[in-house]
């Protein structure tokens, strides 16, 4: 399979806009705080994440203005929503690494996503 990305920057936040033939990654925005609720309150989807349980709506909102400071941080770097058919499915990171074992490293960045089920 191959897959082509379609790259546009978008210079407000420093990050790239990216799609394939099937995904658009948009840069995180505060429009898609209902999408974050959404996705974090799922128990099924938090289940190997954090407390292992569904985040409240006070808890989600914190962490998105957590999410979008990322963006700041490294240009190029931080979180996208994800849409196929025009319809959210997820988010997506690209953060430096930060654990202790690992320290930051100049031009890395982990990925991490979190999608619907």
């Amino acid at each position: 399979m191959t897959v082509r990305w379609l790259v546009r920057k978008n210079a407000a936040m420093g990050q790239a806009m990216l799609r394939t033939d099937r995904i658009h990654l948009v840069p995180l925005s505060d429009e898609h705080l209902e999408h974050e609720v959404e996705l974090d309150a799922d128990p099924e989807v938090m289940r190997y994440l954090g407390s292992g349980s569904g985040r409240l709506r006070d808890e989600v909102e914190q962490l998105h203005r957590g999410r979008l400071a990322i963006a700041n941080r490294v240009p190029g770097l931080g979180f996208w929503a994800g849409f196929v058919d025009g319809e959210f499915v997820g988010w997506w990171i690209l953060e430096p690494p930060e654990r202790a074992d690992q320290g930051p490293v100049a031009g890395q960045a982990e990925l991490g996503y979190r999608l619907l089920r």
